[in-house]
Parts: C-alpha cells; structure tokens; sequence
C-alpha cells in the first residue's frame, strides 16, 4: 500500500510540474524577435529606440543594435582616416554640440553619394548580421539607410517597420525605390499635410503608410499630480513655470535664455535641466536673475515628463523629440531659432508656426514680445485648446497593431 501510494503522489507531482510549467516553456520558445535599429547621431534615435524597447519588452524577445557603430564600421571612412578613434557619429556628435549645423548639412548632403556607392558592401554587412541575429522583425528608427535594410528584409522575407523619428522625412526615403514589398510599413509621426508632401513622390500605397505619433516613453502617457510634483521639486504654486530644455547640445543657448528673460522683469520660475554636465550648472548660478524671477537647476533625470507637465510653456530646440513631447503634454512652445538649424529640422519650425502651438524666435531680443504674450494667461489656455485637440497617436498602441499584423501575415 505505501509503495502504491508514493507512485500515485509521484504522478500526481509530475502531472502539476507538466501542467504548470511547460506551457510557459512553450511561451517562452513561441516569443518573436524585434530588432530594433538605431543610432547615437544626436540623441533622438536612442530615445526613440528606447522607448520601442520598453513599449515591447514585455511581450517579444528585443535586440537594439546601432547600425554604423555595430554593423557597418567596415565602411566608415572616418574612422579609417582616425585610424579608429573617432566615428562619423562621433564628427556628427562634435558639429551638433557645436551648433556647426552648416557642416552638417554639408555631410548629410554628400553621405547619399557615399552610401550608394557601397551600398551592395552596405547590404552585405546587414545580411550577415541578419543571418547571426534571425529576426522575426525589423524595426528601424535611423534615416540615410533604410534603401539597403529594406533590401535585405526582402530578400530575407522579413518584415520591416520603418518608424520615422522627424516630420520631415526626407533623409530616410533617398534613392527609395522597390518599395513594394507586402511585409514593409512606413510611419509617420503626424497625419499632418506638411509630412505628407515630403513623401508624393514616394509611391506608398495606403496600406503601406501609416500615422502611428511620436515614440516618447511611456511616462508621458501617465495621469500626472501636478501638485506632488510641485511639492517633490519645491516648486512655486504661485508662479508661472517656464522651462528651458536644450538638451545635450544647448548650453550656450540656456545661458542665453536665461539672461534674457531676467531683463524682463517677470514673476516666473524658470526650470534648466542640465543633464550631467556640471560646468553648465555653475555657469547659470553666476547669471544675475530679476528680482521676482526664481530658478530651478536640474541635473540628470528620468522625470523630464513631470517637469514638462508642471511647466506653462516650454522653451525648446527645434528637434522633433522635445517638440513632440511638449505637444503630447499640450504645452506651449517658443522654438528657439537663433542659428540654422539642420535642414530636415525646418519643417518643425514650419510646422509649429502653421498650427499656431507657439512662437519661433529667430533672434533673442523677440523674447520680450512672445514670452509675456504666451504667459498670459487667456491666450496660454487658447494655445493649450489648439494642441489638446489636434491629434496625437498612441505609438504605444499604433505600432504593436502593426506588429500583429505583420505577424499574421508571417
């Protein structure tokens, strides 16, 4: 009897591991996986990736890789003529930090040239890393190379989701051709005239083209207690909030700002996030402020959204990630355009000014006719209306539909 019962309890243990495990196994080993291509040019790639990651990681298996400095290092020329110090992300890197934007354009320009003329090495590269990786999909968020991806994805049967990271979108479709591919979508941030001019002589059909908002990450869809987060940061309740976010690359224009704006004689809080550089921060402390103006520096941190959503406008570079950040909190923009900006950045600019979310200032003196008129506030509820109607697509939800279906047509 005690043997007959072991054997039962021991069947009766292996059916509950069996049932309560294997299908797990069969979940995991069922998981696709999502590439997702990206770059350190500028900053805006890598956060748009990062967001993907974070909008999918749950659900499928994700690999980030960055194209040039992973993948298609063979080909760089910079790095041969640095003998491998530097990269051409790195040279972008140092002319955006610069604000050197007329070398930018310059190489952006001729990079065309450049990558058509090793664009069979080009795919070369990318199928071996293709055929190492083994994808199920292809997310790219990189411009200047997608031609070469698309090719390979083709060949390789694998589907491609082509997930533009600026409103004008003209440097991810050069030399765009045999694009008919029932596997390859191409998205854009906005259903918006001005994008889709840019893209008239692409020939995408319908089902091809899709509208699926900005990849921002996932706290900027978040309910948000202005109040705590005033507390949290030590706050004003009783002033207005401008912030002033030029990212990486703008101190010299955050300095700028700031000392504008302290000829004005506001009564306003003013928020700077300086990120990790620290110069920066003693370099604001030493600006002379107005008497009723008070500040906030901020160093490095996750809680950019919480800032953005206590703040009353927000004073920004024209780059598509802060723009559209700001437009999904329905804030308020002043675009700085004291020095050109690169020229796939202009639409931005045009962009803002066709919908009235803002000003565009083109010289720092205008500051003194824009700021107080967006502060007040009958016209500041007025340009908040105007962007909480327009529409602004969950990418969170927009893009995993298209997974979906690229999955059931895989």
């Amino acid at each position: 009897m005690k043997k007959l019962f072991l054997y039962f309890i021991s069947f009766l243990l292996i059916f509950l591991v069996s049932f309560v495990f294997v299908p797990e196994a069969k979940n995991t080993l069922s998981r696709k996986k999502i590439l997702i291509v990206t770059s350190r040019g500028g900053g805006g790639h890598i956060s748009a990736s990062n967001a993907l990651e974070s909008y999918f990681k749950d659900r499928f298996d994700i690999k980030t890789v960055k194209l040039l400095e992973e993948v298609l290092s063979p080909i760089d020329a910079f790095q041969d003529l640095t003998f491998g110090k530097y990269s051409y992300e790195d040279l972008y890197n140092y002319f955006l930090k610069e604000r050197l934007t007329f070398f930018i354009n310059i190489v952006a320009s001729k990079s065309n040239w450049y990558i058509s003329s090793f664009s069979k090495s080009i795919e070369n590269l990318i199928k071996q890393y293709f055929f190492k990786e083994n994808p199920d999909i292809i997310i790219s968020v990189i411009p200047l190379f997608n031609q070469q991806l698309l090719n390979v994805s083709k060949e390789l049967n694998i589907p491609l989701i082509l997930v533009t990271v600026d409103l004008d979108t003209i440097n991810y479709v050069r030399n765009f051709n045999n694009i008919n591919y029932d596997k390859f979508f191409y998205t854009i941030v906005f259903d918006d005239d001005l994008i889709k001019d840019k893209l008239k002589n692409l020939n995408l059909n319908s089902n091809q083209l899709k509208v699926v908002g900005f990849p921002i990450r996932k706290d900027f869809f978040e309910v948000k207690d202005i109040n705590l987060i005033k507390k949290e940061f030590s706050l004003p309740f009783n002033k207005q909030i401008i912030m002033i976010l030029m990212g990486a690359t703008g101190s010299c224009a955050s300095i700028n700002y700031l000392k504008e704006i302290s000829k004005l004689n506001l009564d306003a809080h003013i928020i700077i996030c300086t990120g990790r550089d620290d110069n920066l921060k003693d370099k604001l402390k030493k600006v002379n402020l107005s008497e009723n103006l008070t500040i906030s520096i901020i160093g490095f941190t996750d809680r950019i959204s919480d800032l953005m959503a206590v703040s009353d406008c927000i004073i920004t570079k024209p780059g598509p990630t802060s723009i559209s950040e700001a437009l999904y909190l329905n804030k308020p923009i002043i675009v700085d355009y004291t020095c050109s900006p690169v020229f796939w950045e202009k639409l931005n600019i045009d962009f803002i000014e066709k919908h009235n979310f803002g000003f565009v200032i083109s010289c720092l003196s205008d500051l003194k006719i824009f700021l107080p008129k967006i502060l007040d506030k009958k016209y500041n509820s007025e340009v908040v209306n105007r962007i909480k109607v327009f529409e602004k697509r969950n990418p969170i939800q927009e893009i995993s539909n298209l997974i979906n279906r690229l999955i059931l047509i895989d």
